[in-house]
């Protein structure tokens, strides 16, 4: 096998570990075309957070409460970003979410759909900017919480638009 031909192999390798390790944000619609699905993720992140704590990453009242508090604050600071770069929301937004998360609190997984009828959904190019900045900020952001194990989240959320101000 040539020196050069190794090399390239090498390359490839490294490129497809990274984008591999890249967090995705996406609509479940989107993430099912590409083959990316969630009973499996399911399977391999247990729920943050579960009626029967024996199913749960977080077992302990304490624990719970610190995790509820770290997914809040996950979300008001998802809005701050969305704002510091100049996104705003039209109207109250309805949405579900369902995160993945990694032991060490990074977002591996990002899914949601906006939900209402389409009247009540952000326009085609709303929704691409939304995404487009939603993928920067699960790249580098942490929850402010750690587990033993990789876990999720989900549930609903509503983005409101900037107060008017007086």
């Amino acid at each position: 096998m040539s020196k050069q031909y190794l090399t390239l192999l090498v390359l490839i390798g490294f490129g497809a570990l990274s984008a591999a390790a890249q967090p995705k944000a996406y609509t479940f619609k989107k993430a099912t075309e590409m083959g990316i699905g969630m009973s499996l993720l399911d399977l391999e992140y247990p729920s943050a957070l579960n009626q029967d704590t024996t199913k749960a990453v977080f077992k302990s009242e304490e624990q719970q409460k610190a995790f509820v508090e770290a997914y809040r604050t996950m979300l008001f600071d998802l809005g701050k970003f969305l704002s510091e770069h100049g996104f705003d929301w039209e109207r109250k937004t309805r949405c579900f979410n369902k995160i993945y998360f990694n032991s060490g609190g990074g977002i591996d997984y990002f899914l949601y759909n906006f939900l209402g009828s389409e009247s009540e959904k952000p326009s085609e190019v709303k929704q691409a900017r939304f995404n487009e900045l939603l993928q920067e900020f699960v790249k580098d952001y942490k929850i402010k919480i750690q587990a033993e194990d990789k876990f999720s989240q989900c549930g609903p959320v509503s983005y409101m638009p900037k107060a008017e101000e007086e």
